[in-house]
């Protein structure tokens, strides 16, 4: 139930997270790493100590990038995982599941 609740709040949020696990995939596989995308996701749910650890996952995937026009786009896409995924110390929730957007 609440992956529906949720859904309701952030329209498109299981798609947006699907879209995202895509990109890591192809990321993953184009640069032959001995990661798997769930291993990315469960590390942002373990994670424990924020930004340090935001940005630890940013490098890890940075560094192997194999030319550098290719370093903003992977940074986006980690990033936006970072965003989108459950963290465990946000109660299962994602850091963008915290905004809000006012209307008139």
């Amino acid at each position: 139930m609440k992956n529906k609740e949720q859904e309701e709040v952030i329209p498109g949020l299981h798609k947006l997270r699907r879209d995202v696990k895509e990109m890591l995939e192809d990321i993953i596989e184009s640069m032959a790493m001995s990661v798997t995308v769930n291993q990315v996701i469960l590390a942002i749910f373990e994670e424990e100590d924020g930004e340090l650890e935001r940005r630890k996952l940013v490098n890890f995937f940075i560094r192997r990038v194999p030319e550098p026009h290719l370093i903003n786009i992977v940074f986006r896409v980690v990033h936006t995982a970072w965003m989108l995924f459950p963290h465990g110390r946000l109660g299962g929730r994602a850091p963008v599941e915290f905004t809000t957007i006012e209307e008139d």
